[in-house]
């Protein structure tokens, strides 16, 4: 059976309109080509919008506005059908600018044959059928792409639970807050938060190298890991190790090397005590409301390498006193790094001074404020790397 090509002819001269007819019926062993003829270019634009049509043939030599002058005018009315400029008196000029306005091709009426033109159109239309395919592969991809994020999005914990029963309902011990934004549908920032006991909850933070679906794999693997760690979240050093190691197993089958910073701290509100350990990871922050300062969770001689680097790495513990509604911040590089149209980064000074001018602030105003100071640095620029803060406050300590 005959492949059926609608075809819509867009041509002020009628005998033309006849001998382009004539050689398309030569073509018609394997192809029908059933044609509309429109003299009148606001009428052709009209039954363009409404009707379906395979393919248009255009004249360059056309009443009140040139066949050129139309391409752009028809491309809006519909952006995918494909276009032959068709001419008397054309030249490589008229053909680039055709090209170049969204025609798929130029032929000279003056020598046109019925293989030439059945080859340009099929040229077209094969064309025509690719740009679909790789359409719906895009469209495909985008529809897995946003169904990655929301998964994503979902694995991030939005709030803490009570860690004990005896709590009063409005007393949660400690408060979450976070913004995750990624560059891509899905990106390489992640975080998690463990609960120890019923006074101690882990907050786990990591910024894997990359963008895109390589590095959401890998956080993908890091929460499945942590998963399985629980038991040891208690103490961070074992858990950081431990999930090293793990980390490291997986990715050295891989052939690509692929590394993730991160920066795990616990925060026991029995003892009132914070410890912490560092993969790599920026230097967070501590906010100590009732001293009134920013200081850097940051010790030279505890820093540990990137996971996944060396399956025996050490990530010695730092422990500090926690006060009632003391307040940490936790981050990825991506805020660290963002840039102003001067090529200066935020930095961590940034980052430090932002949370001092909402010492006071509630982990949800103290995260919009440091974005809000971040994307006045950055100015007009886009986010150059994904970004992730997680504010934790300390509401409640045992005893207070």
């Amino acid at each position: 059976m005959a492949i059926q090509i609608q075809t819509l002819i867009i041509d002020d001269s009628e005998a033309d309109v006849d001998f382009l007819r004539a050689l398309l019926r030569k073509a018609e062993q394997e192809h029908a080509f059933h044609v509309a003829w429109e003299s009148d270019q606001e009428r052709a634009l009209q039954r363009l919008a409404r009707e379906k049509f395979d393919l248009v043939l255009l004249d360059y030599q056309m009443p009140v506005v040139s066949g050129l002058d139309l391409l752009p005018k028809l491309r809006r009315v519909n952006a995918r059908v494909p276009v032959i400029m068709l001419t008397g008196q054309g030249n490589e000029a008229v053909a680039v600018q055709a090209i170049k306005r969204g025609a798929h091709d130029y032929l000279r009426k003056d020598d046109l044959t019925a293989p030439a033109l059945f080859c340009t159109v099929m040229g077209a239309l094969e064309r025509k059928r690719l740009e679909d395919e790789l359409e719906r592969e895009r469209t495909a991809h985008e529809r897995d792409l946003q169904l990655a994020r929301e998964l994503q999005q979902a694995f991030l914990p939005d709030s803490l639970p009570h860690f004990s029963p005896q709590q009063r309902p409005d007393s949660m011990g400690l408060r979450l807050y976070h913004r995750y934004t990624p560059t891509l549908a899905v990106g390489g920032d992640f975080f998690d938060v463990v609960p120890v006991n019923q006074h101690a909850a882990g907050v786990f933070i990591s910024d894997v190298a990359g963008h895109g679906l390589q590095a959401a794999l890998v956080t993908a693997v890091l929460r499945t890991l942590i998963e399985e760690l629980k038991e040891t979240a208690g103490d961070p050093q074992a858990f950081l190790e431990q999930l090293n190691a793990g980390l490291q197993r997986i990715l050295r089958q891989t052939t690509a090397p692929v590394f993730a910073s991160a920066f795990y701290l616990k925060v026991d509100l029995d003892t009132k005590l914070a410890s912490f350990c560092n993969a790599g990871h920026p230097p967070q922050l501590h906010l100590r409301r009732h001293a009134g300062e920013v200081t850097l969770l940051f010790d030279q001689s505890r820093q540990g390498p990137l996971l996944g680097v060396n399956e025996n790495a050490l990530f010695p513990t730092r422990t500090m006193p926690v006060d009632v509604e003391d307040m940490f911040l936790l981050f990825t590089d991506g805020l660290v790094n963002l840039l102003n149209p001067d090529g200066e980064a935020f930095g961590l000074a940034g980052v430090q001074a932002a949370a001092k001018e909402a010492l006071h602030a509630s982990e949800s105003e103290l995260v919009d404020h440091i974005v809000a100071r971040a994307r006045e640095h950055a100015g007009e620029s886009l986010l150059p790397e994904d970004l992730c803060l997680v504010a934790v406050e300390a509401g409640t300590l045992g005893g207070a």
